[in-house]
């Protein structure tokens, strides 16, 4: 195994650690011992209506206490704990991306995990208890659906339901669109199309809160988006350097003027394949990017040790 596969494999384990399992993966239908929300750090969607008892990370106010070295200084004493930040989970989460004046309309694939609460079985004839029981499992459902949007020439933000996303206690998954013509650059007409639009897509969970103790099925978990167009997607380029006379950023324009970017995501990442022809028709959201840096290697000059 190369030293490319072990760093393949520990990012997949990574993932699979922290956010659970992706559609097509050998555990799409795994079973779990405690309830998701427990078990994965991130990657979930929470009911936008839900309260504070739901939406708010304990965890995350937690303060690390940092070991330092003992003197008999003023400054031995213990500083005081800086003030904990509340972190809430996210409701939604979404990508934009630029589309040529021809993009009539977009391929729009929503995936994510429904879990439900596995109980023991009453005997039967057994009293009811006064208490609800505690799930003794939870079992996981692979879901995606594929919305077909359309892309007029602008569009003010709306919302469309997402097809079989309803939760148990009401409401569903919503995909919100909304479109806006970009400013036409003349420094990038070779790559920036006149009438380019900027199109930005968000997965919002609008189910209906669940009860605390079964909160989690109204959750959407290891929730992913992906655009894909016929028509290629128009790259983004880095503006920084546009206008700089700093020597360095001149030359890095010059050296990664083919380098652009396809997406951007709103509280997550983007990862935008390139197609053999050299371009990019679909671009997906990833809640762990990675990235791949290229090996620099000196040159082979003949008589000249290195």
């Amino acid at each position: 195994m190369t030293s490319a596969e072990i760093r393949t494999k520990i990012t997949e384990a990574l993932v699979l650690d922290l956010i659970g399992p992706e559609p097509g993966s050998a555990l799409a239908e795994e079973t779990l011992i405690q309830a998701p929300s427990k078990w994965y750090l991130t990657g979930f969607l929470v009911p936008s209506g839900a309260g504070q008892s739901q939406k708010f990370d304990p965890t995350s106010a937690d303060n690390v206490d940092e070991a330092g070295k003992a003197s008999n200084g003023d400054d031995a004493a213990t500083p005081e704990k800086g003030a904990a930040r509340r972190v809430l989970f996210p409701s939604s989460m979404g990508v934009s991306l630029l589309v040529p004046k021809d993009a009539k309309e977009v391929n729009v694939t929503v995936r994510w995990g429904d879990y439900r609460p596995v109980y023991d079985e009453v005997p039967e004839g057994a009293p009811k208890p006064s208490i609800p029981p505690a799930p003794k499992a939870w079992t996981r459902k692979q879901c995606s659906e594929t919305v077909t949007v359309k892309l007029p020439a602008s569009q003010k933000p709306k919302e469309q339901i997402v097809p079989n996303s309803a939760g148990p206690e009401g409401g569903s998954l919503y995909l919100a669109l909304a479109i806006r013509p970009v400013r036409d650059i003349p420094a990038f007409e070779l790559v920036q199309q006149k009438g380019t639009r900027s199109v930005s897509l968000f997965v919002v969970n609008r189910r209906e809160p669940a009860p605390d103790d079964t909160r989690d099925t109204a959750f959407a978990f290891q929730a992913q988006i992906c655009v894909a167009s016929e028509v290629p997607f128009v790259p983004r380029p880095n503006l920084r350097g546009l206008d700089s006379t700093d020597w360095d950023e001149r030359v890095a324009d010059l050296q990664y003027h083919d380098a652009c970017e396809y997406a951007v995501g709103h509280g997550i990442s983007t990862y935008a394949p390139i197609g053999p022809d050299g371009h990019c028709k679909e671009v997906h959201s990833c809640w762990v990017p990675t990235a791949g840096v290229e090996r620099v290697a000196p040159s082979d000059i003949p008589d000249v040790e290195l």
